[in-house]
C-alpha cells in the first residue's frame, strides 16, 4: 500500500466515528480532536477510533455487511441469482475472475480494517494518558476485531499476508502467510483479548464484544482446527455463563434478542440490517434478486418451524420463489433488527460436533436435541458417531443458512465441497474453487504475492 492510501484508512477511522450512532460512544467530542495526529491522548478520542471500526464494518458499502454473505451462498448450495451482474453470476457459477469487483473489495476493506486495528494497538499501547480499563477494553476489541477479520481472509483465499503494523513500506514487501500461521496469530490475538475484555458490554445492545463474544470465535477457530476440547471448552464457557439462551424462532434477529452474542449496529439512515435490504423482494409481481434452491428447500423436514419463520415465498407467473427471511425489515427507519455476528445456536452446535469427535455421544445430542426442539422437530436417538457428525451438520446448514458464510466454510472444512458442488456447478467446478482468487490489482501492485492454483 501506498503511504498516502494508509494515512487515508487513519483519518476514515477518526471521521467515520463521528458520523455512525451515538450508541457506540456517549460523549460528545469538541471539534479541535479531530485533526490531531494521535487521536489516543485521551479515552474519548481512542475511543472513537476503536468505535469507528465498527462504524466501517456496518456501512452498507462494507462487502462483510452483506455482499460477502450472499456471494458464499452462491458459491455453496443455498442462493439462486436471477439478475445479470457478472460479479455475483461468477460465485454462482464457479467461474470467478480475478478481477471480480466483489473479491477485490472484501481483500481491501479487509485490510483497511487490519490497518485501522493495526494502528489501534500501537497507539493504545504507546498511550501514556488512558486509564487501565480503558486501555485494556480498547485493546480487547482492536485484537478481537483484527482476528475476525483474518478469520474471514483465511476461509475465503487461504494463505494471505500477516500485516501486524503500520509500517507501509513493510507492509508493501510481504507476501502470503501459510494457513496454519494465520490461525495461530489469531488463536493469539483471541486469547489476549479474552484477558482483557471483560463479561460486561461496554455500551447497550452488545454492539461492542465483551470477552465471551472473543471466545465464540475463539471456539469457531478451535472447531475448525479440529481442537475438538478447546472447542468444547469455549463453547461450554458461553453456554453456561447464563447470559444467553434460545428464545423463539422469531425473535433471534431482534435486536434485543436473548441469543445474540455480538451485533453490528446499522449506521446508514433509513435502513435497518444492508442484508434485508437486499434479500427481501421489493415486489409482488416481479422474480426477487435473490432466492434459495430447490435442493436446499427439499432439505428441511415438513415439521421444521425454520423453514417457515425464517423463508418467505412469491409466486410469479406459476412458479414459487423462496427468499431468506431471517431478517423481517426491507426498509424502516426505526432500529429493531442488528446484524447479528455470533449467536448461542452455533455454539451449542460447535459444542455438539466437539463432543461426537471426543466420542461423547450422549452429550452430543443434548446440545444437538436443544436446536432441533426450538425448531419444532422430534428429539433423536443416535448410537454412532457418522450419523451423530450428519446430523449435525444437517442442522447446521438449517440453522446458519445464509449467515456468514456458514455453509460454505462448512463444505471445505469437511472435504465435502466438490461431492456436494459437483452435481450443482456442473463443469465449471473445480476442486480448487475452494479459495477465492487473489485480487488481479493486488497481484499488480505486490510481486510478492502468488495467485491461488486455478486461477
Amino acid at each position: 500500500m501506498k503511504q498516502k492510501k494508509l494515512f487515508k484508512y487513519y483519518l476514515m477511522a477518526i471521521i467515520t466515528s463521528f458520523t455512525g450512532c451515538s450508541n457506540f460512544v456517549e460523549v460528545e467530542l469538541p471539534p479541535n480532536q479531530i485533526g490531531k495526529i494521535n487521536a489516543f491522548n485521551n479515552e474519548a478520542t481512542a475511543t472513537s477510533v476503536v468505535s469507528g471500526i465498527y462504524s466501517n464494518l456496518s456501512n452498507i458499502s462494507h462487502t462483510l455487511n452483506a455482499d460477502m454473505h450472499i456471494a458464499v451462498a452462491l458459491n455453496a448450495d443455498e442462493l439462486s441469482y436471477s439478475q445479470s451482474s457478472q460479479s455475483y453470476l461468477e460465485f454462482l457459477n464457479s467461474n470467478i475472475q480475478t478481477n471480480n469487483t466483489l473479491v477485490g473489495s472484501f481483500w481491501s476493506m479487509a485490510y483497511s480494517s487490519i490497518y485501522n486495528t493495526n494502528m489501534a494497538i500501537e497507539g493504545l499501547l504507546s498511550s501514556s494518558n488512558l486509564s487501565e480499563s480503558v486501555r485494556n477494553q480498547l485493546l480487547g476489541e482492536a485484537k478481537f476485531i483484527r482476528a475476525f477479520c483474518y478469520f474471514y481472509l483465511v476461509n475465503l483465499f487461504g494463505d494471505v499476508p500477516l500485516i501486524l503494523e503500520t509500517d507501509y513500506q513493510a507492509n508493501q514487501r510481504l507476501g502470503r502467510t501459510e494457513i496454519a500461521s494465520v490461525y495461530e496469530q489469531i488463536e493469539r490475538d483471541l486469547t489476549e483479548a479474552e484477558t482483557l475484555l471483560t463479561e460486561d458490554y461496554p455500551v447497550l445492545d452488545k454492539v461492542r464484544p465483551n470477552r465471551l463474544a472473543a471466545a465464540a470465535l475463539l471456539s469457531r477457530v478451535y472447531l475448525y482446527r479440529e481442537k475438538w476440547q478447546l472447542a468444547e471448552e469455549k463453547a461450554s464457557q458461553i453456554i453456561n455463563s447464563g447470559l444467553y439462551s434460545l428464545p423463539e424462532l422469531s425473535t433471534v434477529f431482534l435486536k434485543a434478542s436473548e441469543e445474540t452474542i455480538w451485533q453490528l449496529i446499522p449506521v446508514f439512515p433509513g435502513y435497518n440490517t444492508n442484508i434485508g435490504r437486499i434479500l427481501i423482494p421489493t415486489s409482488s409481481s416481479r422474480i426477487p434478486n435473490y432466492f434459495l434452491i430447490e435442493d436446499f428447500l427439499q432439505s428441511f423436514s415438513n415439521a421444521d418451524k425454520r423453514q417457515h419463520e425464517w423463508i418467505s415465498s412469491l409466486t410469479i407467473a406459476d412458479r414459487v420463489y423462496h427468499s431468506p427471511h431471517k431478517y423481517k425489515v426491507q426498509i424502516g427507519t426505526e432500529l429493531s433488527e442488528y446484524l447479528v455476528v455470533f449467536r448461542l445456536a452455533e455454539q451449542h452446535l460447535i459444542r455438539a460436533e466437539a463432543l461426537a469427535r471426543q466420542n461423547d455421544i450422549a452429550n452430543a445430542l443434548q446440545d444437538l436435541n436443544m436446536i432441533r426442539k426450538r425448531a419444532g422437530l422430534e428429539e433423536v436417538v443416535i448410537n454412532s458417531i457418522e450419523e451423530t457428525i450428519d446430523e449435525i451438520r444437517t442442522q447446521r446448514r438449517h440453522e446458519l443458512f445464509m449467515e456468514w458464510g456458514h455453509r460454505w466454510f462448512d463444505l471445505k472444512r469437511l472435504s465435502l465441497a466438490s461431492t456436494v458442488l459437483q452435481t450443482i456447478k456442473g463443469v465449471n467446478w473445480q476442486s480448487t474453487d475452494v479459495y477465492w482468487p487473489v485480487p488481479l490489482q493486488e497481484l499488480d501492485t505486490n510481486p510478492f504475492l502468488i495467485q491461488n492454483e486455478g486461477y
